[in-house]
């Protein structure tokens, strides 16, 4: 279930140059947003994230037209900003007062943010390996944090029977929250779309957002027909055997992601591209050294992904690419420091004297 707009009145009555004496926010695009009610809206200032031309990276790699979407400037760091600032405010705006997410990291602090901000109860579900900064921010947002033995993942159920979910393909509207990537694009690109954008696919929500977004700006006769190459990266999955997983044969995959997602890519020519994990640290410290920009590992996968295309030849060097990245690579500063200053490895206890048999 998707949410639907009247794009013809929408066109009738509404213009770019509206746009663009919008709020500095994503509300700008309000009139393709479901909230209906201006006192539901909650808003921490997410949107309008900084397109970074990357000048340096762009050539190394035989590229003119590389750029970089910041979404780590959004409130609390990543771009699931977006997404619960559409989810609480719908909330809000339908009388909930209790919200709930299973997740590792990004979207929990995000849900106990702007759920503070909107008066409501948020119960988040962590796993033991989530970062402790990720558990510290939520429960500074008074959230509720519980704590689980196994990863929920990026699509996990919050199993809170008191509380609505708003995790990825919970509910509708986190994902119209998601898509305002793609009209912030269109508008950052003079409205036209760049030919090809490298996102990051965990739940697959921020795909079918693109997706959709770019066939409603198409509706709208804001750009020229024609999406552009939607490819989606993911770090390779590996099972209890160390074997490597396709990410449509993982639980992700066979959840009601697989076919929005999949749809996605084949509308836009695009595919799906799985990266290692060797190397990705090192490609997230090249960008920056080179550019001053210290992506998250995610946006260090589009790096990679990005290599691999240009290699195979399904992205050609002409072609104008925006690479996403999610969230601030400062939030997962530890781990890069570990790849720069490993941990000293403890000599051995130093063996004297004679050895001889009892």
């Amino acid at each position: 279930m998707l949410a639907r707009y009247d794009l013809e009145l929408a066109r009738a009555s509404w213009s770019r140059e509206w746009v663009r004496n919008g709020p500095s926010n994503l509300w700008r695009y309000a009139p393709v947003l479901p909230v209906r009610q201006a006192e539901s809206i909650v808003s921490l200032g997410e949107g309008m994230t900084p397109l970074v031309r990357m000048p340096k990276l762009g050539p190394e790699l035989g590229l003119e037209r590389l750029w970089i979407k910041q979404e780590g400037v959004n409130p609390t760091g990543s771009w699931k900003a977006r997404r619960m600032a559409c989810a609480v405010s719908m909330a809000r705006e339908l009388g909930f007062e209790r919200l709930a997410i299973a997740s590792p990291g990004n979207g929990a602090a995000a849900l106990a943010a702007y759920a503070a901000a909107a008066g409501l109860k948020a119960t988040v579900r962590l796993a033991g390996t989530s970062p402790d900064a990720i558990r510290r921010e939520c429960e500074f947002y008074g959230a509720t944090v519980v704590e689980e033995a196994t990863d929920p993942g990026p699509d996990g159920k919050a199993a809170s029977p008191a509380a609505r979910d708003v995790g990825p393909w919970q509910e509708p509207y986190a994902l119209e929250g998601a898509k305002t990537l793609a009209y912030e694009l269109a508008e950052q690109f003079h409205w036209n779309a760049p030919d090809a954008i490298l996102c990051p696919c965990g739940s697959g929500l921020a795909m079918a957002g693109l997706s959709k977004a770019f066939e409603e700006l198409e509706a709208l006769e804001w750009i020229r027909p024609g999406k552009p190459m939607l490819i989606a990266v993911r770090l390779q999955d590996e099972d209890s055997a160390g074997r490597i997983r396709p990410w449509l044969e993982t639980d992700v995959g066979e959840s009601c992601a697989r076919e929005p997602v999949l749809a996605a890519l084949r509308q836009s020519g695009g595919r799906l591209v799985e990266v290692p994990f060797e190397g990705l640290l090192e490609a997230g410290l090249r960008v920056a050294r080179l550019e001053g920009l210290l992506p998250s590992p995610e946006g260090a996968a589009c790096v990679m992904a990005l290599e691999r295309a240009l290699a195979e030849g399904f992205l050609r060097p002409g072609a104008s690419i925006v690479l996403v990245d999610p969230a601030a690579g400062s939030r997962r500063v530890e781990l890069y420091a570990r790849r720069l200053r490993p941990a000293p490895v403890k000599a051995a206890a130093r063996q004297g004297g004679l050895i001889t048999p009892r």
